[in-house]
């Protein structure tokens, strides 16, 4: 894989007898044990706090919650939100309130109608646990298929880490996406995994259609000449958007045509989209938003606005040529999958640090690779470097904004805010390093159950 930088490998190292196993660490897992429940505790009482009459207002579902009450009144579910927020909830102090329509996908509409027939409170309670069950349904899947667990030791520990990540919490905070997505894809990987090609792409199309997440792994499959999952894919895609037609007539062509290069332009310049495209925004023409208040107001390193556009564009195309190239020279293409999953969740022009939540999939199947190597001392150090980047994602943030008493910043610091966006450029290329050091692939994924079976 020579397209990628020569870097210390975070995930190989010496593999002999003589290095110290897990059970010699006993006291040291302990400790780090309990502060992952500790946080994830604290995690989980934020997120039940957010459905409380204080807080459900300000959650990002309610913007779903307006289109859906729309759409069932037989109205446009694309109208400003402050036009539907007077509309069906009245009141407007201390309620969220962008000035634009909502630029989740018809999908995505489709998916939140039920919420509709209940009151916002209620459906925000529901969609909240939803949530829930789905991290716990991805914390079996992982466990069972790529651990290769029966007891519940091994989901326990990965639904307590996610819940400790940052991103994790956010979604379950905003009442966002990411955990369907999660769900979406890891059952996408494990299908294809196990040879079952057409559930695979189904799983992987229905993600795509929701937003627009993945889209890479369509490209990666394409390459690959994996018909089955690509034709499968473009049908769930396909579905779901004509579903959507009938139930919202008019919804698909103003999306498309209107809200969709509407909402690039709205968030092109905020210093929390992380996106490899905001990389010629920040460079060329600084950071700043119309449709939020930004926490970052700065100008940029080099004062050429009119290449912002192009030089973004050119970066991201970058970075997907450079990790395709890496994917589909692995042996396993499995692995492939891993690498264009952790790249995808920020190729997208729009990118928040909620999509990744994805990651936890490319991560457990790292600590699995670890654990069957009694997890060597430098690639585990390495490892939980890449869960603690999960942990502390705000922290670049923090150090941008100072004490707080200003946005407005230089064009240096505001760097620091696309800090996170190397997380997921980093676990792509630690699953690709791991993959190449592997001598035979093939052994550590037939353990894992044919789900064809």
């Amino acid at each position: 894989m020579s397209d990628l930088p020569s870097v210390p490998d975070p995930t190989s190292g010496p593999n002999t007898p003589s290095e110290p196993r897990v059970d010699a660490s006993i006291p040291l897992v302990s400790c780090f044990g309990s502060v992952f429940v500790l946080l994830a505790l604290a995690h989980v009482v934020t997120t039940l706090g957010t459905v409380g009459p204080a807080q459900v207002y300000r959650k990002d579902l309610l913007q779903d919650y307006l289109a859906a009450r729309a759409v069932l009144k037989g109205e446009d579910p694309y109208q400003p939100m402050k036009a539907l927020r007077a509309k069906y909830v009245g009141r407007t102090d201390g309620i969220l309130a962008f000035p634009h329509p909502t630029p989740h996908p018809p999908p995505a509409l489709l998916l939140t109608l039920p919420l509709g027939l209940t009151t916002y409170p209620v459906g925000a309670a529901v969609w909240l646990a939803s949530e829930y069950l789905l991290l716990g349904l991805c914390s079996i899947l992982v466990a069972r298929y790529v651990w290769g667990a029966q007891k519940t030791r091994v989901p326990l520990a990965f639904i307590v880490l996610a819940l400790a990540t940052r991103p994790v919490l956010d979604d379950l905070v905003l009442g966002q996406f990411s955990v369907v997505l999660l769900a979406l894809l890891t059952g996408a990987y494990l299908a294809l995994r196990g040879g079952r090609r057409m559930l695979g792409g189904l799983l992987l199309g229905a993600a795509v259609s929701l937003k627009f997440l993945g889209w890479p792994l369509i490209l990666f499959y394409a390459w690959k000449r994996q018909g089955k999952v690509i034709l499968s894919a473009a049908l769930a895609f396909l579905a779901l958007n004509a579903a959507s037609a009938v139930v919202m007539p008019g919804a698909i062509a103003k999306y498309y045509r209107e809200i969709a290069p509407r909402a690039g332009g709205d968030y092109a310049a905020s210093d929390l989209n992380i996106s490899v495209w905001t990389l010629g925004q920040r460079i060329f023409g600084g950071l700043y938003s119309q449709a939020t208040t930004n926490a970052v107001t700065a100008p940029p390193l080099i004062d050429r606005p009119e290449l912002a556009s192009r030089a973004g564009g050119v970066m991201a195309l970058a970075t997907f040529l450079i990790f395709l190239v890496a994917a589909v020279k692995l042996q396993d293409e499995n692995d492939g999958f891993l690498v264009m999953l952790s790249v995808s969740t920020v190729l997208n022009p729009i990118a928040w640090e909620i999509y990744l939540t994805l990651l936890l999939l490319p991560l457990a199947v790292i600590g699995h690779r670890l654990a069957q190597r009694s997890w060597p001392p430098r690639p585990s150090l390495a490892f939980a470097g890449l869960v603690g980047m999960l942990i502390a994602l705000k922290i670049p943030h923090h150090l941008a904004l100072g004490n707080g008493d200003s946005s407005d910043v230089s064009a240096l610091r505001a760097l620091l805010t696309i800090i996170p966006l190397l997380w997921p450029l980093t676990t792509a290329w630690a699953v690709a390093r791991m993959a190449r050091s592997r001598p035979d692939s093939s052994q550590f994924t037939a353990s894992s159950v044919d789900l064809a079976g």
